[in-house]
């Protein structure tokens, strides 16, 4: 007899099976109970709690694996090796490789390792539904064209295939279907069989399966189902259709069992519903979320663990299965750890990136002679070469800085490590020698190694690689690592060498005497390490189990939250359909019986799904994200949609646990001063806190001193926003650039120009000829990339270089005649306004007492001689097309140049005799494109209203300065001109934003509140935008700002 037991989940299917079990145990007749592998162990302890020890000895818990190894034990079978994944693939690659001649439709294909792997799928699921490479043979003559022919070598492939493996080894489903075959009727003879746990079947499992219902006394299966057809139950309900078939070939009767236990909360509710669409009558037990993004998911979701462990809920008792594991898995990690939670995860890592596997294949990537920077830097970085610590990030921080390729590597590292820079210091030589050691240690051994590789075949490159990894110290270095690491990770460090020696044994019997290239061994490599999966062990008895829905076994646990349930991932979209498509799956098996087909997906997912939220025992939490970690829009999954629609969202209870203030993405990174690191060190931004202050206010304090100095460029950076200020110069957590001419470089360039060739020009400057300016602008630009960047020669740059030169010396004689034309003498060049400097920095007092100093360098200075005084002009050179703006100036953004003259003005009287302000000024490197001859460098800035100072800056008006206009008698007091006392107004309101400024940090106060000039976002391009992701508001510069001098001045 066969019953089928049908109910929904949680419906009392499994009850049924046991209490039937129970009395056939009960009364001494022999029982067998059938579930899959990974279950075995959890039913076991069922029947342990559910029989007494009497009834336990009439029954035993099997799965079809271990049915098929107790048939070997009595027939015989059992000495053929199980094919794993690992010799599937291999067996793969050998059956390609032996038909290779032959293969026309895939002869593009055949040297793929991602054909490889299609291919193998392939295999498995036509092993699965029971077909051979005869009937695809058949296939292939009922379809045409392309299809016929993909279709032929297929079978073609599979044939070779099957000749690999014939004889050597066995699938888990071959050695299913042999055992099934060899069973005899008295294998299953007076034994009543029950099935749990099985919505399909393979076509090996149903051999079994016709052997059980011809030969024991009952066959109970329990299947998931309702009292209406549903596509959530269409697994279930083709597999009793195909049960009943086998049956009745048979002549074996059907009944079909139906247990009446319904669940009242609203888990079960929730199961009716994705049924059969019942209207849910209550939604008791179940909680609803929308979050923000996958980080503000996991961050509720580990808030309510922990508020149900407070509530004696032990984390045992709760599982959190996700959506999609990948884009969950470090959300997850992340709050966690943050709110204390233990977990115990089921990810699984691969080990194709693991030190071990990364040094195999760096060096058989470079074994043909080529020197790959990546390759090469993967070596020295795997931490197991032998290199000392922390000369891994060194020798890749210089090759990112002087972008080292190729040849590169055979050549001595002489540069300077920090980029374009003159002279080494001692920390920098000393750095620059171990980079040059580790260069030349890895060069070494990577020379001896290819030679070892040249005309070896396959197993003598795998020989040779050993031979390498034991010169690099690869297992001295392993063992020194596994002692210094603690458990687990000792443990899993040692797993990975262990499962790298592995796959190289298998690697090594499978090429041997092929001759095979090295790169292509790296790819069987990366590939089977890649597919090899290494698990942590559980640390703790009491831990949340977190799962991925697709990989995971639906985890009976009294909590179960599901996160990610979003359209596309719950229920996951079907992906690329593999080898076969639709059509021709269809020619394989016309009645759909392909598991890898898209209607037996799409049902099985749905199914999967359904089992998922109706696993847990009391409570529900099911969450969404609003948008995905990137901020793409995400919709919730339409099985959530539509029961929040059948129930209205009101009706659940509200998911508000409080939460532990948001700290954004991004972790502080510690910077080396031991003062600032140990003001930060455990502390976490918090971009949710207005305030964004720091706790440690007083080691802030002690790191920037009682005196604090700052550069006007840092002054500004602050302006713009001090969260940026705070990561860029305090924990000096900076990006690293190449030794490029990028803007910045481009500006010192320019400067050093400007500064060589009017400096060795002196009295003559205006006097030198074209030629002459050109010959020196040459070499001075010849001397500064030889004293920045010695040896470093690319055709870019000696292009940019030779266009900046060109770029120089048209500004220069530019300058020449705004010097003629100018009373303004330029006396100072890299004027140094400095403590101990050319002229002494102004001093400005806090209210507590500390003070704040300003110090940097001025481009040029320009001095008018006057009987009334010396008028002083402040000139910076530009290399962008950026203007003056005194709105700029307002928000304390542009204040730079005023700094410098008043600092002048105020302690400049040694140098200068009586200075007084005559204004700021820039001058642009890049012309003007709309205006013809000199009025194109044009400079801009801000001039003193004064009639000595407008007639003393040239004497052709609005040639070189185009402040004045073109009526000289009627000067405008527009944004260009200002009185001495407005000048005053703006030196007093800098003084107020530079005092500002030392007082909040020295509060430990950076709050990301950045400022916005024109239509540019500054968090676009901001390198610590992911600490705050830019949710907050934006000030903007507004124009109105020139009149605001004065507002304040009258308050």
């Amino acid at each position: 007899m066969l019953v089928l037991v049908i109910a929904p989940q949680g419906g009392g299917k499994t009850a049924a099976l046991l209490e039937e079990a129970r009395l056939r145990c009960a009364a001494g007749r022999r029982c067998m109970l059938v579930v899959s592998e990974q279950v075995s162990f959890e039913y076991e302890r069922m029947l342990t709690a559910a029989l007494t020890p009497a009834e336990q000895r009439h029954i035993a818990v099997k799965s079809f694996g271990s049915l098929a190894r107790d048939v070997f034990k009595l027939r015989g079978g059992a000495a053929v090796r199980r094919l794993g994944d690992s010799e599937r693939r291999a067996a793969v690659r050998r059956a390609i490789e032996a038909v290779g001649d032959q293969l026309v439709y895939f002869s593009r294909h055949k040297r793929n390792e991602a054909f490889y792997e299609m291919v193998g799928s392939a295999v498995t699921e036509l092993s699965l539904a029971g077909l051979g490479p005869e009937q695809v043979q058949e296939a292939a003559a009922g379809a045409d064209g392309a299809a016929a022919a993909k279709l032929r070598e297929t079978a073609l492939i599979y044939a070779a295939y099957r000749a690999v493996i014939e004889g050597r080894y066995a699938s888990e489903q071959d050695a299913i279907e042999a055992a099934a075959r060899l069973t005899d009727a008295g294998f299953f003879a007076d034994t009543t069989v029950f099935l749990d746990e099985f919505d399909s079947f393979t076509h090996q499992q149903l051999l079994f399966l016709e052997k059980m219902l011809t030969s024991a006394d009952d066959v109970f299966c329990a299947l998931t189902g309702g009292g209406q057809p549903s596509e959530v139950t269409c697994t279930a309900a083709r597999t009793a259709r195909r049960l009943r078939v086998l049956a009745a070939a048979d002549l074996i009767g059907v009944r079909v069992l139906r247990p009446a236990r319904c669940r009242p909360d609203g888990i079960g509710a929730l199961g009716r519903f994705l049924i059969d669409r019942t209207p849910p009558e209550t939604t008791e037990g179940v909680r609803v979320l929308l979050a923000r993004d996958p980080y503000d998911e996991a961050r509720h979701v580990a808030a309510a663990i922990v508020e149900l462990a407070r509530g004696g809920v032990s984390y045992a008792d709760i599982a959190v299965l996700c959506g999609d594991s990948d884009r969950y898995r470090i959300p997850i990690e992340t709050e966690f750890a943050r709110y204390g939670v233990p977990f115990f995860s089921d990810f699984g890592d691969g080990i194709a990136f693991s030190p071990p596997v990364t040094v195999c294949t760096a060096l058989l990537g470079l074994a043909d002679g080529g020197n790959d920077t990546d390759l090469l830097l993967s070596l020295a970085g795997s931490g197991l070469c032998g290199l000392p610590e922390g000369v891994s990030e060194l020798l890749a921080s210089y090759c990112f800085v002087w972008q080292i390729e190729g040849a590169d590597w055979d050549a001595p590292f002489t540069r300077n490590p920090s980029g374009f820079k003159a002279d080494l210091s001692g920390e920098e030589r000393r750095t620059l020698e171990s980079i040059e050691a580790a260069r030349a240690f890895l060069m070494a051994a990577v020379a001896e190694f290819r030679a070892a590789c040249e005309e070896a075949d396959g197993d003598e490159v795998l020989r040779a690689l050993y031979q390498a990894m034991l010169a690099l110290g690869l297992p001295d270095q392993l063992r020194a690592l596994c002692a210094a690491l603690e458990e687990p990770s000792a443990r899993r460090a040692a797993r990975e060498y262990e499962l790298l020696t592995g796959i190289l044994d298998n690697l090594h019997a499978l090429l041997l005497g092929d001759r095979v290239p090295p790169r292509e061994i790296a790819g069987l490599l990366r590939t089977e390490a890649a597919a090899v999966k290494l698990f942590d062990v559980p640390q703790m008895l009491a831990e949340v189990t977190v799962g991925d829905v697709e990989r995971s076994r639906p985890i009976r646990k009294p909590v179960v939250f599901v996160m990610g349930a979003v359209s596309g991932v719950f229920p996951r979209e079907n992906e690329a359909a593999g080898l076969f498509t639709e059509r021709e799956r269809a020619l394989l098996s016309p009645d759909g019986t392909l598991p890898g087909s898209f209607d037996h997906l799409y049902h099985e997912r749905l199914l999967r799904c359904y089992r998922v939220l109706t696993a847990a025992e009391s409570r529900l939490y099911i969450s969404s994200p609003r948008t995905d970690s990137r901020g793409a829009a995400c919709l919730r999954s339409p099985l959530i949609e539509a029961y929040i629609a059948a129930t209205g969202e009101e009706s659940f209870a509200r998911w508000d646990t409080p939460l532990i203030q948001n700290e954004g993405s991004a972790r502080l990174l510690l910077c080396a001063d031991p003062v600032m690191a140990e003001a930060v060190l455990g502390e976490r931004l918090t971009a949710g806190d207005p305030d964004f202050k720091l706790a440690d206010t007083a080691a802030v304090r002690a790191y920037v001193g009682e005196d604090m100095m700052i550069s006007p460029s840092r002054a500004e950076s602050f302006s713009r926003c001090a969260l940026r200020f705070f990561m860029q110069y305090l924990i000096k957590a900076r990006p690293l650039t190449p030794a490029k001419l990028d803007f910045r470089e481009i500006g010192n360039l320019l400067h050093y120009l400007m500064q060589r060739v009017m400096q060795q020009g002196g009295d003559r400057f205006t006097e030198l000829p074209p030629a002459e300016l050109r010959t020196m602008a040459c070499q001075a630009a010849a001397d500064y990339m030889a004293e920045m960047a010695p040896g470093f020669h690319s055709r870019r740059l000696d292009y940019l270089t030779g266009r900046l030169t060109d770029q120089a010396v048209r500004l220069l004689l530019h300058t020449q005649r705004e010097q003629r034309a100018t009373r303004f003498l330029s006396v100072d060049y890299e004027l140094s306004i400095a403590r101990g400097g050319d002229c002494e920095p102004r001093v400005l007092l806090l209210p507590d007492g500390s003070s704040v100093r300003v110090e940097g360098k001025v481009d040029r200075v320009d001095v008018m001689h006057t009987d009334d005084g010396d008028f002083i002009r402040v000139v910076d050179y530009k290399t962008g097309s950026k203007k003056f703006s005194l709105p700029e100036v307002y928000y304390g953004i542009s204040v730079q140049m005023f700094i410098y003259l008043f600092s002048i003005c105020e302690n400049g009287a040694a140098r200068y005799g009586r200075p007084i302000p005559a204004g700021v000024m820039f001058q642009h490197s890049e012309p003007d494109l709309s205006a013809a001859g000199d009025r194109m460098y044009r400079m801009d800035g801000l001039l003193l209203a004064d009639d000595r100072v407008l007639a003393g800056v040239e004497q052709e008006k609005g040639i070189f300065i185009p402040s004045i206009g073109d009526d000289p008698d009627a000067p405008k007091m527009a944004e260009t001109l200002a009185s001495a006392e407005r000048l005053g107004r703006i030196g007093r309101h800098i003084d107020r934003l530079l005092t500002d400024m030392a007082a909040e940090i020295r509060a430990g106060r950076f709050a990301p509140d950045p400022i916005t000039v024109g239509d540019v976002d500054p968090c676009d391009r901001c390198d610590y935008a992911a600490l705050c992701r830019g949710r907050k508001p934006h000030r903007e510069a507004r124009s109105d700002a020139v009149t605001r001098f004065e507002q304040e001045e009258a308050l």
